[in-house]
């Protein structure tokens, strides 16, 4: 794919997810993502097929490059606790610059069709046993507390997507750095060995 054809292809994602997080996926139709993307109809569908392609490859993108990243990390050699922390500040970031997917994806995923719904739910279990293998390191190494590494890894992820509601309705400059403390503190007070 050329430079300008990939270019036109991010705008026109992210004019979808502009519209998608606006009015929802039933209520935005292919010509107001042309319109909003600044290009004809032609175009878009020659990207695109349909609205709901257009939908699950914005929800699908999005998704894989935090889920490399993710990934990336969780195969660092550093200690467990700096993974877990440089994880909730990668997941937290990625909320903070993409709130309108978080909306779409709390709004719209009845449009999706079950098949989808798996594959993201794979992918989310892919990234528990995943954050999972770091606690169990740091529960044979003594530093975290023994129990359910997979329990522990599903609330982690639960605590940090939590964050997603307040996030969402901030309007303020968000501090990153105060966030991942907070709740770096929260998650070691009930998984720290002491």
């Amino acid at each position: 794919m050329s430079e300008q054809s990939n270019k036109t292809r991010e705008n026109i994602l992210k004019a979808a997810m502009e519209l998608f997080a606006e009015k929802g996926f039933h209520e935005t139709s292919m010509a107001a993502i042309a319109k909003r993307a600044g290009l004809g109809k032609g175009t878009l569908y020659w990207h695109f097929s349909s609205k709901d392609e257009l939908f699950k490859q914005l929800i699908s993108e999005k998704g894989e490059g935090l889920f490399r990243q993710l990934r990336e990390l969780l195969n660092q050699k550093f200690s467990p606790e700096k993974i877990l922390k440089e994880f909730i500040r990668i997941k937290l970031i990625f909320m903070i610059e993409n709130r309108e997917l978080s909306q779409i994806l709390l709004n719209n995923m009845q449009f999706t069709d079950q098949e989808f719904k798996l594959k993201l739910f794979q992918r989310h279990k892919e990234m528990v046993q995943e954050l999972q293998k770091i606690i169990q390191r740091g529960m044979d190494e003594g530093i975290f507390r023994r129990g359910s590494s997979r329990d522990t890894a599903v609330a982690i992820i639960g605590m940090i997507n939590s964050m997603n509601s307040i996030l969402f309705f901030e309007d303020e400059d968000i501090d990153i750095t105060e966030k991942v403390e907070f709740l770096y503190r929260m998650i070691m007070c009930g998984i720290k060995n002491e």
